[in-house]
């Protein structure tokens, strides 16, 4: 039985001596004993796949060394260690010949075990392969003679893994192989891959983000050595129930939690559903009152209103995302991003941005939008670019968007009442599978591509940066924050090539940063916001911020409103204390005071004018041939209608009751 894999020490340095150096592996020590099967678990850019790719050979370590069944391979050439290493990858593609007959790759991949310096196909082995195959249950064993590049993902994955193992290795590393499979597809390579590992007793070492992945074979480890199983903390059964506790609460609606706890939760403007949180919490005679920033947005964007300035507050917890520094101009963004769109068009390439799902993506379209509807001069030029939003949760948050088009600006709403759904164009297209992503790769026509994730970490956007980085035609665009150690800070920092799905891509296209786009208040913004206190706070903690971002926001506000404020470096706690007891009326008159009354007048009017127009229009749509499907949907608004303004008639006709119980009133 071999010894398994050993790593002592291990250090990796990339770019050293420059200003993009990174460390990826600091002294890395792990032991994984012969036939066991271990999960690595991290975050992106935590450097897994430079563990794979040192274990591999793809480079030469700074400093340790990598030890496989008793032997020093530290210095070993890639190509000899591959007679002892099988390796599955993330993307099916990759890492067989696609052109080539399923019988053909699992010769090729068996010269390994028989020691041959050809391959070749002989009755004996053939017959070996479809014995192999058929214990799978996918009907591999009689698509023998068919092309590798004619299976589907989870075919192509589960005869990979079958090359993988077949000359039975050493070491079998899997780099998230079922991550780009369907729910089913995934679920069946991965019961293949714990069955082979456990016949085979072969030293497994498995990269997932999937925690119950990582913890199912985790549980046959340690049931083998007597233990109990590790259970999942939860499951996905557990989420869905979770969700159906969650409760929807509209912003400036005063929600009391329990006697002691009231909340009021307001509009951040950062993304749909951001809030500000005002919490009154009581304590046996006092009560305090604790703010809670979330993520501030921005002043004057389209689609969000402004964030709330909250008046008192007795402590303020605060973000700093941009504590020390400051955005440029919205417009001027809009204005560069049209510019490289029409340069990148022009030039025959296309433009990729990384975005963010829900807040950016719908920006973009936004403004993406008023470009192509209300600049006919470039209609002609423009007419066949089409816009792709491939992302399935920015498709879904879009369509949340447009059903909540109450808490958008006032300069979005007048643009829907006139007609004009700024959510929706002629060239907006979105992708709606696995299939519709690729085929835009494959499609060299000029487009735009917006896709998740916006720091690049994850999701369809590393796809298309593989296919896309290379092109000196293409343009990368980013339009937002991008954190340290991310693909897309590497990319903002002027990294020349990058690794993608195990892969150098050399980064050829034009590299753009945005950040006029950022939905985080800048430093200016957080100043305005926390300057707008009428009464000044006991006590203000910055947290969710680099550390010099807090540092220098700190500072800032020391000498221009001198304030003394915490830095919240880790976990913490502070104990709070106020003398001052306030009541349920005290509570709500602090919210609706003469100013909170006014603003409610207005917003009577205005939603009074907004109906009028809207109802007008649902009247002469009546006259039109609808869909089905149009006309439920305005049925269950109306509905909704009915109900909300019968409630608001029974609110203005209620008594005045007292609330105190009975056998606590006078007499």
């Amino acid at each position: 039985m071999s010894a398994g894999l050993e790593i002592i020490n291990l250090t990796k340095r990339f770019e050293r001596g420059t200003p993009n150096e990174k460390t990826a592996l600091d002294g890395l020590c792990l032991t994984v004993p012969a036939g066991e099967f271990v999960t690595v678990l991290g975050s992106n850019g935590a450097g897994k796949s430079t563990l794979f790719n040192a274990i591999l050979g793809k480079f030469r370590p700074d400093h340790g060394r990598i030890i496989l069944d008793g032997e020093d391979i530290t210095a070993m050439r890639d190509y000899r260690r591959a007679l002892n290493i099988g390796c599955l990858y993330q993307d099916p593609m990759r890492g067989t010949a696609p052109h080539m007959t399923i019988e053909e790759n699992l010769a090729l991949a068996y010269t390994r075990k028989a020691g041959r310096s050809f391959f070749a196909v002989n009755k004996k082995d053939s017959a070996r392969f479809r014995e192999l195959l058929s214990s799978f249950g996918m009907g591999l064993e009689d698509r023998m003679k068919t092309p590798m590049g004619l299976l589907s993902g989870g075919q192509r994955q589960a005869a990979s893994l079958l090359m993988s193992t077949i000359a039975e290795p050493k070491l079998l590393l899997l780099d998230e192989h079922t991550a780009a499979l369907d729910p089913e597809a995934a679920r069946k390579v991965l019961g293949i891959t714990k069955r082979i590992v456990s016949e085979q007793r072969i030293t497994t070492l498995m990269i997932t983000h999937d925690m119950g992945m990582a913890l199912s074979c985790g549980s046959r480890k340690n049931l083998r050595k007597g233990k109990d199983p590790v259970e999942p903390l939860y499951t996905i059964k557990d989420a869905e129930a979770a969700l159906t506790q969650v409760k929807p609460i509209l912003y400036d609606q005063l929600v009391e939690l329990n006697p002691q706890i009231k909340i009021v939760f307001n509009d951040a403007g950062h993304i749909l559903g951001s809030a500000i949180t005002e919490l009154w919490v009581t304590e046996g005679e006092s009560t305090s009152k604790i703010v809670f920033s979330g993520d501030l947005g921005v002043m004057n964007r389209p689609i969000l209103r402004n964030p709330t300035k909250i008046k008192k507050a007795d402590y303020v917890i605060m973000e700093t995302t941009y504590g020390n520094r400051l955005h440029e101009p919205n417009a001027t963004s809009i204005d560069e991003l049209i510019h490289i769109t029409l340069e990148t068009v022009r030039r025959g390439g296309s433009v990729i941005i990384p975005s963010f799902a829900v807040g950016r993506t719908q920006e973009l379209i936004y403004q993406f939008n008023i470009f192509y509807e209300e600049h006919p001069e470039y209609q002609q030029e423009l007419e066949k670019v089409n816009v792709y939003i491939d992302s399935p949760m920015a498709t879904t948050a879009t369509e949340v968007f447009k059903r909540n088009a109450q808490v958008f600006d006032e300069e979005t709403k007048a643009r829907i009442l006139s007609g004009d759904n700024p959510l929706d164009f002629k060239n907006l297209k979105f992708t709606r599978n696995t299939a519709d992503s690729q085929m835009l790769n494959n499609d060299k026509t000029p487009k735009i591509i917006i896709s998740a994730s916006g720091m690049c970490e994850a999701g369809r956007i590393r796809h298309h940066l593989k296919h896309n980085l290379w092109d000196s035609r293409n343009s990368i665009v980013f339009v937002g924050y991008q954190a340290e150690g991310t693909l897309g800070r590497l990319l903002v920092e002027g990294a020349k090539e990058v690794k993608l799905f195990g892969e150098t891509v050399v980064a050829k296209a034009q590299i753009h940063n945005l950040e006029g786009f950022s939905a985080h208040a800048d430093q200016n913004g957080l100043l305005e916001w926390l300057g707008a206190f009428v009464q000044k706070p006991k006590q203000v903690f910055l947290v969710h911020g680099e550390l010099q971002s807090k540092l220098d926001f700190a500072k800032l506000i020391e000498e221009k409103l001198g304030y003394d404020p915490v830095v919240v470096t880790r976990n913490s706690e502070f104990e709070l204390e106020t003398g001052e007891l306030l009541s349920s009326e005290d509570v709500i008159g602090e919210i609706m005071d003469d100013e909170g009354i006014e603003d409610l007048k207005d917003k009577i009017g205005s939603v009074k004018e907004q109906l009028d127009q809207m109802l007008s229009g649902a009247e002469k749509a009546m006259g039109t041939e609808l869909s089905a499907e149009k006309l439920q949907q305005i049925n269950n608004i109306v509905l909704e209608l009915e109900k909300a303004s019968l409630n608001l008639g029974s609110s203005l006709t209620a008594e005045n009751r007292d609330q105190t119980p009975l056998s606590e009133q006078e007499a």
